[in-house]
């Protein structure tokens, strides 16, 4: 390791320390003092092994490989869970963010030679979780090499990615189900934060409706919409896409400020899987306003939303990747957004591994 290289982690750290020192006084307790020395103790452990584990993956037998895969799995989840047992003894939001913009620049060196993470990290889209990232994590393939590849595995096992996956596959069987048992010979679809549309390429690959399937596909990222419309060439000529690049918070706020006809209306399904998680609860409110406005009597609203009971899987987006979303459980988005349903019909739905639910919801005839 270059001096320059060593001077640029231990100055992180060293302003980690003194943070964390100055955040913990002396008066404040030894069970506090405790957590924060554990810490330090353990973050500095970790990242030795991060330096011994880059000497030692060189030429290493298959069977060696994935023994070190769960050494790195196993550090890498205990560090972050010790560090957010930490930071639930501080109370500035500020300081919390500091410390982990010190452990990413700590560990940066590392964690960053895995492509996937580096790009969850920098988000060069100007947003977390771009269509390129979520297309990474429903390959479910590492694509980097060195401690980068161990990385890639790591992030790509993370419960909430392989949710992710499983959140998709729940979605092609709703929708392969509505379609199905709609009775209308044209079924009107709208899809917010499309992304990559992976759902629709997976679900039309093996499966032609008896109807037309009309799709319009709405994200804030032309290039998202780019790669998807490259794709829909191989769908059954009963499917067609429109893409349209909006943001969602500027059509939400088109039709509630300014009150034009609606930009979207007489749909029978609108669906988002991968968009409320990120939307602060009165966001959350007038997004389901927004969409209820889109439906016809007996259309229906499908959203995904993260279990917020399965918070350890959050940690190592968080922490490694400055990728942090609203956390609800499903109760908590009931009691949000109660007021907006009324006269609604509800169903909640989960993909295989609880990570996610789906709240599902059926407008009645006015």
């Amino acid at each position: 390791m270059s001096t320059r290289q060593k001077s640029s982690k231990m100055v992180a750290f060293d302003v980690l320390l003194n943070l964390l020192n100055s955040s913990f006084p002396s008066n404040k307790g030894r069970h506090y003092l405790d957590k924060k020395n554990y810490f330090i103790k353990e973050f500095k452990e970790y990242i030795s092994f991060l330096q011994r584990f880059e000497r030692s993956i060189r030429d290493k037998k298959k069977q060696e490989k994935a023994l070190q895969q769960r050494f790195l799995n196993e550090k890498s989840d205990q560090i972050t869970l010790i560090g957010d047992l930490l930071l639930r003894n501080i109370d500035s939001s500020l300081i919390k963010k500091k410390v982990k913009k010190l452990f990413r620049k700590c560990i940066g060196k590392w964690a960053y030679q895995s492509q996937i993470m580096k790009r969850s990290f920098e988000k060069p889209r100007g947003y977390a979780g771009d269509y390129k990232i979520i297309e990474m994590f429903y390959d479910h393939k590492p694509v980097s090499k060195g401690i980068g590849y161990y990385f890639d595995k790591y992030i790509l096992g993370n419960t909430l990615a392989t949710a992710d996956i499983y959140r998709k596959d729940k979605m092609i069987e709703l929708l392969k189900d509505f379609i199905e048992k709609n009775n209308s010979k044209k079924i009107e679809i709208i899809n917010l934060g499309c992304g990559g549309c992976r759902e629709l390429r997976d679900l039309f690959r093996s499966y032609s409706p008896n109807k037309k399937v009309n799709f319009i596909a709405v994200d804030q990222d032309l290039e998202a919409l780019k790669f998807s419309e490259s794709f829909i060439n191989d769908f059954p000529t009963e499917v067609s896409v429109n893409f349209l690049c909006k943001n969602i918070i500027d059509l939400i706020n088109i039709y509630r400020h300014k009150n034009p006809s609606h930009p979207l209306v007489n749909k029978q399904l609108v669906y988002s899987i991968g968009l409320v998680d990120y939307f602060a609860n009165n966001t959350l409110q007038l997004f389901i306003r927004f969409c209820l406005k889109t439906l016809v009597p007996q259309g229906q609203l499908i959203f995904a939303h993260k279990n917020r009971e399965k918070w350890k899987s959050f940690l190592a987006p968080d922490w490694f990747c400055d990728w942090r979303f609203y956390q609800r459980d499903k109760d908590e988005v009931l009691r949000l957004i109660k007021n907006e349903i009324v006269g609604c019909d509800l169903k909640i739905k989960w993909e295989k591994t609880h990570h996610m639910f789906f709240f599902i919801i059926t407008k009645k005839d006015s």
